[in-house]
């Protein structure tokens, strides 16, 4: 054509995968418009063997250049693909910031692009859901979700893009695991084959969690102070609550705390209303349990439309008294988006007043709970203050011992008891449930606990169970986070079996709508093995809700103890699940923790001595760090045979001190804790 004048660009009428014409900077594709400004010679581009599951090039080989979009996020995932690079195949490759990048070749260059590049901005022909987009429509149409990621490649560059900062973490995690093999076990143990190969091929895939936050709570994710435990939530993809505060900004949320006031993270509404400042209304702002002040009355000063009772000047109700202080942390903080975690007190005894009795039959406990945070929310939007109208704040109440239950009422919700959609979330934490049980099988144990004691079929609320919690929750609001437990908190070295219901129970929480799935494992033992275990399960279900939670269970015994002991360490968990699915087959029930198959239904001592054999067996022929691991497997039988036959205790006492351990219930050291 003539310069200056306008060519459009035509379709090749031949077989193969037409890309588009190159004229040595870019690719233009068939009705493409193009300036003729000199003299230009275009090249043919065909994907040819770039089709889905083509191999691009072999990971081993070199010859190609990490390219990183100029930010710390991507340079730490860069940073991590070229240090895994380097351990499994003994290949140096460069990773260079974009910025310091030049001579790309459409035709010719091999990249692994990290982040938003110059290179990945410059491509336009992924192939997506069976359509050719560039980059900008595929950041627009694979990335959405908070988190997710997508590795896509077009012809020999494979691109890593995400949502958000996390996302970028996430996907050169994937990567590596995909492609060399990397598994992250513990924050003391990564997994690193080493091998001779690793063949890249053509592909775009998307990943997205399940949940918007996720939380498994073992020892390495609730002391996030070392950069191994920060690393370790990171590869489990783990961004919430606990996560934050360690992480240099790397996490989910953060919770409002201030330690000169007592604002903690969790069953904190004391912590807002001091009962020292408020000691003339004691007896009707508060509640008392055997003369201790448990928590704030959540029925004084809420009328019964559901607002706070201003017949007085003077601030002598609980409801006044926290809009007073919550109102003053609003006007006085510097923080715009935060999360306030709020009652109930982590107790199962509740407020016996007249009113809190009359309350309950018509709202149920929770219901109470919810009208005073309604209450208090809905003056504070109302207020003259701008700055605290502007604040986004969230609080989230747990649903949990006396409260657990949802406000429905024979099918019904009193409006005043849905909680407010901008600033009220609630965590429903089921924790009288039996952990080997699914929290949707109709043998699970009843749940809501009200003073000292579970209810049961002759009380005014009657037999719940846990799915239908979920689910009437669900009728009440959206904005639902779950807290769910692991261990025998009385007995931590007790078999639960949670990962054999974990997929269902996840299942469970998502079809409820919930945003935030959180399993509280043993949090301050390290000597107890299956926590990390179940963590691993958790983390994969979480983004893979299709996933076998057996073969995942198997990925983990192969990699942490090795494949000469695997076949025995797997025959243990199949025999302890396959004992325990028989002995609550028979039992008609569950209960908490194992006491279905220590009182009720109990294991003789010849199974635990097997099971004992077989992690010894397994031990005998191992290195020094996998023979350890299997020792603090051999801790959980070896728990449940001196439980019921002290002979063992001995035994007990002195491998778990020899392995460090201190407590060996939540509460107990060795030294107190009762058989």
């Amino acid at each position: 054509g003539l310069v200056g004048s306008e060519m459009c660009i035509r379709d090749r009428n031949v077989e193969g995968f037409f890309a588009g014409w190159f004229d040595g900077k870019r690719v233009y594709r068939p009705g493409d418009t193009y300036v003729v400004t000199k003299d230009v010679a275009f090249k043919a581009q065909w994907l040819g063997n770039f089709e889905i599951g083509a191999d691009l090039f072999d990971l081993a080989s070199g010859g190609y250049t990490i390219v990183y979009q100029n930010d710390e996020y991507a340079k730490s995932a860069a940073k991590s693909i070229k240090t895994y690079i380097k351990q499994a195949l003994g290949v140096n490759i460069s990773a260079v910031c974009e910025v310091n990048y030049t001579g790309f070749d459409y035709e010719t260059s091999k990249i692994i692009s990290v982040g938003k590049t110059s290179v990945f901005n410059c491509l336009e022909h992924f192939k997506w859901n069976g359509n050719i987009v560039n980059s900008e429509q595929l950041i627009s149409s694979a990335v959405l979700v908070s988190d997710s990621f997508a590795i896509a490649s077009d012809r020999y560059v494979i691109c890593l893009i995400a949502n958000n900062q996390n996302g970028i973490l996430y996907a050169a995690d994937q990567f590596v695991e995909d492609n060399l093999g990397i598994r992250f076990l513990t924050a003391e143990y990564t997994y690193v084959p080493q091998i001779t190969s690793a063949n890249i091929m053509a592909q775009c895939n998307t990943f997205a969690p399940q949940f918007e936050y996720r939380q498994y709570l073992n020892t390495s994710t609730f002391y996030p102070s070392t950069s191994e435990n920060i690393k370790y939530s990171q590869h489990l993809r783990f961004n919430g609550d606990y996560i934050t505060s360690g992480n240099s900004g790397i996490g989910g949320f953060e919770w409002y705390t201030d330690a000169a006031k007592g604002i903690g993270t969790a069953h904190n509404t004391i912590s807002f209303v001091k009962p020292s400042d408020y000691s003339k209304y004691e007896n009707t702002m508060f509640f008392k349990y055997n003369g201790n002040i448990i928590d704030v009355c959540y029925t004084d000063g809420i009328t019964s439309s559901g607002t706070i009772d201003r017949s007085t000047s003077a601030i002598d109700t609980a409801a006044e008294a926290m809009y007073a202080a919550l109102y003053d942390l609003l006007a006085n903080t510097d923080k715009d988006n935060f999360w306030l975690s709020v009652g109930q007190a982590d107790t199962n005894e509740r407020c016996e007043c007249s009113d809190c009795i009359a309350a309950t039959k018509q709202y149920n406990r929770s219901g109470i709970t919810v009208r005073f945070w309604n209450a208090i929310i809905n003056e504070l939007e109302n207020c003259g203050n701008a700055k605290v109208r502007n604040k986004n704040y969230r609080l989230v109440m747990f649903a949990y011992q006396y409260n657990l239950l949802a406000p429905v009422i024979d099918g019904k919700i009193d409006s005043t008891c849905i909680p407010n959609n901008e600033h009220l979330w609630v965590r429903i934490a089921p924790i009288v449930v039996d952990r080997y049980l699914a929290l949707d099988d109709e043998n699970q144990p009843l749940l809501q606990r009200e003073n000292g004691r579970t209810y049961d079929s002759s009380t005014m609320l009657g037999h719940v169970s846990a799915s239908t919690i979920y689910s009437d929750w669900a009728k009440v609001t959206s904005n639902l986070f779950s807290w769910t437990y692991s261990p025998d908190f009385g007995n931590y070295f007790a078999y639960t079996g949670v990962v054999v219901n974990m997929k269902r129970n996840l299942t469970l929480l998502k079809n409820s709508g919930v945003d935030y799935a959180f399993i509280q494992g043993v949090f301050n033992e390290k000597t107890h093995a299956d926590q990390y275990l179940e963590a691993y399960v958790f983390s994969k279900l979480c983004w893979n809700p299709d996933a076998d939670a057996t073969k995942l269970r198997n990925e983990f015994l192969k990699y942490y103890y090795g494949e000469i002991a695997y076949e025995k360490v797997k025959q243990y968990y199949d025999n302890f699940d396959a004992e325990y699915e028989r002995r609550y087959s028979t039992s008609g029930t569950g209960s908490n923790g194992f006491v279905n198959v220590y009182a009720k239904n109990k294991i003789s001592d010849s199974f635990y001595l097997a099971q004992i054999e077989l992690l010894d067996q397994a031990a005998s022929a191992l290195s020094q760090d996998c023979a350890s691991r299997l020792l603090q497997l051999k801790l959980i039988p070896l728990f449940m045979l001196a439980k019921q036959n002290s002979n063992y205790r001995t035994e007990f006492f002195a491998l778990f001190e020899s392995m460090g351990g201190v407590h060996i219930s939540e509460g107990n050291t060795m030294s107190n804790f009762v058989w």
